[in-house]
């Protein structure tokens, strides 16, 4: 079960998981990083994330993915399990 709604990847043997939730009313696409069970967040150094997005029809482009600061769980950018970016 996805914690924020969205759907999971399992990378690995289910060593880690991404859950991706897309909001397409506002354009954005927010990816989550969590445990193998899917249920703690795991926090990476990185600042941003870049994707490579297949659109189905043959094409395909980037989305940068910036790293969310979160005062109530003490994640910052650069320390954060949170990635957030958008797209018209």
């Amino acid at each position: 079960m996805a914690p924020h709604g969205g759907s999971l990847i399992a990378l690995g043997d289910h060593v880690a998981h991404v859950e991706i939730v897309l909001d397409t009313a506002a354009g954005a696409l927010t990816l989550y990083m969590l445990d193998g069970e899917a249920e703690n967040p795991v926090r990476l150094a990185d600042e941003a994330i870049t994707l490579q997005i297949d659109t189905g029809d043959g094409e395909a482009f980037e989305l940068q993915l910036s790293a969310v600061a979160n005062a109530l769980t003490g994640e910052t950018v650069g320390d954060s399990s949170e990635f957030r970016g958008t797209d018209a």
